[in-house]
């Protein structure tokens, strides 16, 4: 039986202290990075953001520029696909440097809507990138309360990346209509980083009709079968045999009578 109080509908990193101190999201382009880094990927010293024309506190000004000394890796305005810094014109012509941090792992659950038909087994797939190694854990959750049983793959971790799926089979489906047409389930993962998560979902929503109910077996017994009777005139349980066994035994009682 499974079930979620809370759950949330886009990736989530979470981490009892700053999430992205050692790595930067690729989607957000590092832009909410707000780790310590203050050298270049080539080792030059980050110079403060107050010497930047365009891209300084003034016109950034919740972008981190003046965190710590005013000269960490940054990304104001989302402005190049990863965290980055001036350096001195001495060390590189161009006068600044992305700063060469990691990508953060994600995890994403594509598409996060989808309809299933309820007669098909539906497989959801929790893929899982940018990897350090394999994770501690992996759970599966749903925020719909049933008797139903699951039982989720877990892939093996290679190059950075991870997947673990999740199979609704039929049955499965058709306990969930029963209850509503619309379920969400949760990828939670455990990185090996202490105290670092990461969690996606996917909502479902029930396609097609109930199979009927077979209710043949529960009918009640009037005492009525026309397989065992004579009164049932019109069933075709009455064999010409059974009527003729019946006239001979109606002539026996008339004759002795």
């Amino acid at each position: 039986m499974f079930w979620l109080m809370v759950l949330f509908a886009t990736v989530e990193l979470s981490n009892a202290e700053n999430p992205y101190e050692e790595c930067y999201k690729e989607a957000t382009s590092g832009s909410d990075y707000r780790g310590d880094v203050d050298i270049s990927k080539s080792g030059f010293n980050c110079l403060s953001w107050e010497t930047g024309t365009n891209y300084n506190p003034t016109n950034y000004t919740d972008d981190g520029l003046t965190d710590g000394g005013g000269n960490l890796c940054r990304n104001p305005g989302a402005v190049d696909p990863e965290p980055w810094c001036f350096v001195s014109s001495s060390d590189l012509d161009q006068g600044w440097e992305e700063c060469g941090q990691e990508k953060c792992p994600t995890a994403v659950i594509t598409p996060p809507v989808i309809s299933a038909n309820i007669m098909e087994d539906h497989t959801i797939n929790c893929v899982m990138a940018e990897l350090t190694g394999q994770v501690s854990g992996i759970e599966w959750m749903t925020d719909t309360n049933t008797d139903n049983s699951y039982s989720p793959k877990d892939g093996v971790y290679k190059d950075g990346s991870q997947t673990s799926s999740l199979t609704l089979t039929s049955e499965n489906l058709i306990v969930l209509k029963k209850v509503g047409d619309e379920h969400t389930f949760t990828c939670s993962i455990t990185l090996n980083t202490k105290g670092t998560s990461l969690m996606t979902t996917q909502t479902v929503t029930l396609e097609g009709d109930l199979p009927d109910e077979d209710v043949s077996e529960d009918l009640p017994d009037d005492g009525h079968d026309c397989e065992k009777t004579f009164s049932c005139t019109t069933s075709s349980a009455i064999t010409n045999g059974k009527i003729y066994w019946c006239l001979i035994v109606f002539n026996v009682m008339f004759t002795f009578a």
